[in-house]
């Protein structure tokens, strides 16, 4: 069981590549909040694809973010996050923001970004040219440093962009 923060899915749908989540993941969660941070405003990539996208599962969370978001210092989106997975006792965590994640770690949560979703479909056969992808990548609004893309190359022993 996977719960999402928007980064993956925000980044994923403005790249095209959203529709890995559900060949890599089973039951992928996301909190109230984040759906509304995703569709509500209706510029942001992923808005149309996540109310369309049948592999979300949209969940209330049962208290509230606001302890979680004051002492942490992250966004409503970031801590409904982490609280839905703390209620689901999910496995894994989907999100991106540094501290968001150094917070996901305090409640001993586990988490992967969204190079590491691109290097799992790699990896499994689902994105055949991850240069590509990672090109598309650097081409978007998406805020993730290319050092870090070229070290995921590196990995795979794939050329740096």
């Amino acid at each position: 069981m996977v719960v999402s923060n928007a980064s993956p899915i925000i980044i994923l749908s403005s790249i095209g590549q959203l529709q890995i989540l559900p060949q890599i993941f089973q039951n992928i969660f996301i909190a109230q909040e984040v759906y509304d941070e995703v569709v509500g405003g209706g510029s942001l990539p992923g808005g149309r694809e996540i109310t369309a996208a049948a592999f979300f599962e949209v969940k209330r969370i049962s208290r509230t973010i606001s302890h979680i978001q004051n002492r942490y210092h992250i966004g409503k989106g970031e801590a409904a996050t982490i609280i839905l997975a703390q209620e689901l006792g999910a496995e894994l965590v989907l999100m991106d923001d540094k501290r968001a994640r150094d917070t996901a770690k305090v409640f001993h949560l586990n988490f992967i970004g969204t190079l590491k979703v691109l290097e799992l479909g790699f990896e499994r056969g689902i994105i055949p040219d991850l240069r590509q992808v990672y090109g598309d990548l650097l081409h978007s609004k998406a805020r993730i440093a290319p050092q870090l893309i070229n070290h995921s190359l590196a990995k795979y022993k794939l050329a740096p962009l």
